[in-house]
């Protein structure tokens, strides 16, 4: 799930990975401030085992990182553009 802050909401919109795509309907042209990735995994009757809590956290972990993790890059501002004449003579 993606939680998605949006500019003058208070609550975050969840949507769904697999949803990506179509957010924008949901958020009907917003400004988006931040996003968080929410990684969620029922464990049942595993929470009550230690060992197995370890082991299904330790498996969360990697499919954690190879589903996501493993493919972010470091964002780099672009470089700035010129303006063009035309643009330029229309604004005075």
């Amino acid at each position: 799930m993606l939680d998605i802050n949006v500019k003058f909401l208070s609550k975050p919109v969840r949507v769904p990975i697999l949803e990506i795509e179509d957010a924008h309907e949901k958020l009907f042209g917003r400004e988006i401030k931040s996003f968080s990735i929410v990684y969620i995994n029922y464990l049942g009757r595993k929470f009550e085992s230690r060992k197995q809590f370890v082991n299904q956290i330790e498996s969360m972990l990697v499919d954690y990182y190879q589903g996501i993790v493993q493919y972010l890059k470091n964002w780099k501002k672009p470089a700035p553009k010129i303006k063009s004449t035309d643009e330029e003579t229309a604004i005075k």
